[in-house]
Formats: C-alpha cells, sequence, structure tokens
C-alpha cells in the first residue's frame, strides 16, 4: 500500500505536496503567495507561514512555504512545532482530511487551490442562504457547502467523461452525497432548509448543462 493510499489521517506530512499543503494564489503577473492551508474554516491561532510563501512561480511560492512548514513540524525554528502542526487531531484530522479532499480535486482534474478560493469568495454572495443568528457560523458554513459541492460536481463531471455517467444519475449522486455529508461530517454548521436545497438542485441543473470547465480546471 502506498503512502497516498492510507487513511489521509495515517499518513506522513511528507506525503503531502507542496501546492496541497499551501493555499496558492497568484497575486501579481509574476508574483504569487502561499500560506499553510488549514482549510475552509481555519481559527485565529491558526499559523500561516505567509512571510515564507513568495516566489515568481506557484511552485516557488509553495516551495517556499512548504519547506518553512515541514521544518517546523519535525521541531526546528523557535517554538516549533507550532500546536497545529503537532501529531493530534489538528493535524491528522482537520488538516489532512482538507489535503486529502484537495487531492482528490486534483485526482478529478481541477486546480484544488483554485475550488479553495472559490469556496473562500462565497459567502460573499451568500451563494446558499443559509439562516444563522450568527455571521460568523453563516459566513463558515456558506463556505464549507460551497467546498463540498464543488468537490462532488468534479467527482460527477469525471466520471460523465470517464465511465459514460448519465446526468441524471450524477445530479441524484451530487445530492446525496452533499446530504450524507451533513448528516455525518458537518452537523456542527447551519443545517441547510428547503431553500438552500432548491438552490442546490438548481445549481446542479445548471452546471451539468455547462462544459466542466466552467469550474477552472488544472492548468
Amino acid at each position: 500500500m502506498t503512502r497516498q493510499q492510507l487513511p489521509y489521517y495515517e499518513r506522513a506530512l511528507d506525503s503531502y505536496a507542496d501546492h496541497i499543503i499551501c493555499y496558492v494564489r497568484q497575486s501579481g503577473e509574476r508574483s504569487w503567495h502561499a500560506s499553510l492551508d488549514c482549510g475552509i474554516k481555519s481559527r485565529v491561532s491558526d499559523p500561516d507561514f505567509a512571510e515564507f510563501g513568495y516566489g515568481a512561480s506557484r511552485q516557488e511560492a509553495s516551495g517556499r512555504c512548504a519547506n518553512a512548514i515541514r521544518q517546523n513540524a519535525r521541531g526546528i525554528g523557535q517554538n516549533a512545532p507550532f500546536e497545529t502542526l503537532r501529531d493530534g487531531y489538528d493535524l491528522k484530522i482537520r488538516l489532512m482530511r482538507h489535503w486529502a479532499q484537495k487531492e482528490r480535486f486534483e485526482a478529478f482534474g481541477f486546480d484544488p487551490n483554485a475550488m479553495v478560493s472559490l469556496a473562500l469568495k462565497a459567502d460573499e454572495r451568500d451563494q446558499w442562504m443559509l439562516k444563522s443568528d450568527d455571521s460568523i457560523t453563516r459566513r463558515d458554513s456558506t463556505r464549507i457547502m460551497e467546498f463540498e459541492f464543488l468537490l462532488l460536481m468534479a467527482q460527477a463531471f469525471h466520471e460523465i467523461r470517464e465511465r459514460g455517467l448519465d446526468a441524471n444519475d450524477a445530479r441524484d449522486s451530487v445530492l446525496e452525497g452533499l446530504r450524507r455529508v451533513f448528516s455525518k461530517d458537518l452537523r456542527q454548521i447551519c443545517p441547510p432548509g428547503d431553500e438552500t436545497w432548491g438552490l442546490v438542485e438548481a445549481r446542479i441543473h445548471e452546471m451539468l448543462l455547462e462544459p466542466a470547465d466552467s469550474m477552472v480546471p488544472a492548468r
């Protein structure tokens, strides 16, 4: 069994690629910036290693940032390792689950960091009309739902291309997957109501009628 075939929480930090453990985005014509990717719902206490993540290319920026992250996780440097990178819940469950999801995006043919960027912007347009009296909970819930939805759609597009999956079956698989995610892994965020599920169905229908590159495929 290869390292990538192990459950995400049994893998070593070094088994994840630089651009997977980092959130990498372009900040200028020849300027890229990377930081530690702690997931769609990060914490104020999470380190970001952003001061190390500048480069003239995506590879350079993620490489520099990832090197600092890996060094810290090995206990090299002042106050190392940071709590987030210790061998415990934060690293093994919170971060590595997110990194494994990014790997799935890539396996399906999509740029994982572009998908993270789309999810982080979902609350700006109140994408899912989730209800909560707490604005932070509503923001985080919207972003998480967007990320999970995009991952299920990426898988659906992949199965349509590679297996000839029928569009109706793809629709059903996305709905079933999203309901399963919310019933098990995401019970702590805003539960989707009827209005939200209506938006989900409408968006699935719209996206299945569009080419898959509408989701920003890998470059």
